[in-house]
């Protein structure tokens, strides 16, 4: 164990941590105290069986995240884990604290970028509000870090993350389906938005000509509140120097509306 520091310092800090593990099911399920510096666990004196190359004998540790640790695998274990992933095997909350610890970990440089995008890849099919959420953010995050580093790369990342995004903007479509949830609506708003601002050219070209039935009938049903953040976002990825409309018709909205809500979405 090493005291984990956001900012990729070495800690001097050491806790007694209560493992948690499962072994290619929830019911296969391990506890025990890691109380050094540095100890090592025969997987097979611990559940019985060794690992193994098939996929289905992935170990997820920290289940449920209910530790205050973060975990890394090696690539071996993670490979399973993508698997796991992928086929939903794994509870939302594990599916949320993979992703999530393999960031923070690439964003403290003790993990590489490749895993990340990797992993990333593995949540394709995701359909958990609070999972694809943080996708979600963690896409938009890692576009901004390459903006900066690697501006070469840049058009590359983008299409990674509209790739990932795709089925699920596609499963959930512009419009609300009767019976969805109140979760499938954040999301569609969420999805939308990213893809307008990776520069998605289908969601571009639609969120253009629902914006132009709005500005001819604000009460048209194509354009409701949910997803109105996404069309300005796409409104204002196409304005430029030589063709301000878009801009303008946004500036006009702004303007002309009373509600705090609608003018915190046009900024």
């Amino acid at each position: 164990q090493s005291q984990f520091l956001s900012i990729g310092a070495q800690g001097e800090g050491q806790w007694i941590v209560p493992i948690t593990l499962c072994f290619g099911s929830y019911d296969v399920h391990k506890n025990f105290l890691f109380q050094t510096k540095s100890e090592t666990r025969d997987v097979k004196e611990l559940l019985g069986s060794p690992i193994t190359e098939d996929s289905k004998s992935w170990i997820k540790i920290n289940v449920e995240q209910a530790g205050f640790y973060r975990v890394k695998y090696d690539e071996l274990l993670a490979a399973k884990l993508r698997y796991a992933i992928e086929k939903k095997i794994l509870s939302p909350s594990d599916r949320f604290g993979i992703l999530d610890d393999t960031y923070a970990l690439c964003n403290a440089r003790k993990e590489s970028l490749t895993s990340l995008l990797n992993l990333m890849a593995a949540y394709r099919e995701e359909d958990d509000y609070t999972v694809l959420s943080n996708l979600i953010s963690i896409s938009s995050k890692v576009q901004n870090i390459a903006a900066d580093a690697v501006p070469d790369l840049l058009d590359y990342f983008k299409q990674f993350s509209i790739n990932v995004l795709q089925y699920s903007a596609e499963r959930l479509g512009w419009d609300p389906k009767p019976g969805e949830t109140h979760d499938d609506a954040l999301l569609r708003g969420e999805i939308l938005t990213s893809l307008a601002e990776f520069g998605h050219d289908l969601t571009l070209d639609e969120a253009s000509r629902r914006f132009q039935a709005f500005l001819e009938n604000r009460n048209t049903p194509l354009l409701p509140p949910d997803i109105r953040r996404a069309v300005y976002v796409a409104v204002m990825k196409r304005a430029t120097k030589s063709n301000r409309s878009g801009y303008e018709s946004l500036l006009k909205l702004y303007r002309e509306t009373d509600l705090s809500q609608e003018k915190t979405r046009i900024l």
